[in-house]
């Protein structure tokens, strides 16, 4: 698994924000951002970390950030 650290995620009323840094082959630390549908209201609390890490990787590894794979 990819280098992670920071993960952030924040309702906020239309959509979720999520933001992470990772770090990249180079070995510099590089910031992703993303916004995700509020239909997500529904998660759990206990539940909103592991969902959104695992959402978190897989669109930036969708967006082709090489450090998530393929």
């Amino acid at each position: 698994m990819p280098s992670m650290r920071g993960l952030q995620f924040q309702d906020q009323g239309v959509n979720w924000t999520i933001s992470f840094e990772y770090l990249d082959a180079q070995g510099v630390w590089q910031s992703w951002n993303g916004a995700l549908p509020a239909d997500l209201h529904d998660l759990k609390a206990e539940y909103a970390h592991m969902a959104f890490t695992e959402l978190a990787m897989a669109i930036a590894r969708g967006q082709g950030i090489p450090e998530f794979g393929d």
